[in-house]
Parts: C-alpha cells; structure tokens; sequence
C-alpha cells in the first residue's frame, strides 16, 4: 500500500485506547491520559475489535494522528480488552492468531489516519520475535502508517507514583528497545 498521499490536513487528533479490564490500567493510565486531556478510548470485559473501532472511528474527528494502544500484550499480540491474559474470545485483542478475522474491521480505520499518522502498542514483548514482526508488518500493510511496539516489559502502567512525579512520557512512549514497521 505504502505510505498515504498528502492530504490537505494533517492529523491533530491523539488517541488512546485502553484494556480497563485490568485495573491496574484502568486507574493509572486513564487517570494519566485525562491528565493530559487526550482523547480516550476504554475498552471493558466483554468488549471487541469491533466495539473498539466504532469507538476510536467516534473519536476519529480531524483526522488520527497517534493511536496508542494500552494494554498487556505477548510475542504478536496486543490486548484491547483482554486484562492480563489471553481468554478465548477471539476477539479481545490484535493478534496474528485472528488477523484474518478482524482484518476488515480494522481496516475501517485506515481511510481515518492522516498524512502523519503512527500507531503505538504499548503491550509488553507485542514486538518480540517472529509473531512480533509478523503482526506489526500486516498492521503497517494494512493502515498504511508505521506501527510500533516494544520488544520487552513495558512499565508504564505503575499505580504506586503520583501523577505529578511520574514522567509525563511514562504512559505515552515505550520503555527499552523497540521495532517499528513501515508500509
């Protein structure tokens, strides 16, 4: 597909989109994205790819930007709604193992991501490996913008700090080394 013609506006929305399934996640990292007044996208149990591309295409006003993906993750798989581990709804996250399934919907976002777009998954070890480069290869195919992920632990998601002290970046960037796939 390769990168997106130049369009006349570039993207100024930010999104995050978060597995509250977790409530580790849900009390720091949605309290954090409020903190800094982006636009939030929460994702609770029973939630799908589905729901979470209605929501994020609601959110999607102006054009994405930055769409952030906060949730745990393994070798080629990043959580939406999934908590901390992988249940059998096929649907509870990105993953090579339902690409096929999911792909179409997914794909809805691709027309929403503007000239400058990127797309972070801030899952633990999503980038890892072969599953890793598989998995952030058919999204940057698919979305035609380049998409990252950290290779190890990502710790963003650390209740125990206040808000004031912590980083402002401790939620927003990755921690450690990460790959990136462009289209």
């Amino acid at each position: 597909m390769g990168f997106r013609k130049i369009q006349k506006n570039y993207g100024k929305t930010i999104i995050d989109v978060v597995d509250t399934v977790d409530s580790s996640l849900k009390d720091y990292e949605v309290a954090w994205i409020k903190f800094r007044r982006g636009k939030l996208v929460t994702m609770s149990k029973g939630e799908s790819v589905p729901i979470m591309v209605r929501k994020v295409l609601t959110q999607a006003d102006s054009g994405i930007s930055h769409l952030r993906f906060h949730g745990h993750g393994y070798p080629g798989c990043q959580g939406i709604a999934m908590g901390n581990r992988p249940s059998s709804n096929p649907y509870d996250c990105i993953s090579n193992k339902n690409f096929d399934i999911v792909r179409s919907m997914l794909k809805l976002l691709t027309e929403k991501f503007a000239i400058d777009a990127k797309v972070n998954l801030m899952g633990c070890n999503v980038a890892q490996g072969q599953a890793g480069s598989n998995l952030l290869t058919r999204l940057a195919k698919l979305w035609g913008v380049p998409v990252t992920a950290g290779i190890n632990t990502q710790f963003a998601g650390t209740p125990k700090v206040s808000l004031e002290k912590y980083s402002e970046n401790a939620v927003l960037t990755h921690e450690g080394p990460t790959r990136t796939f462009y289209p």
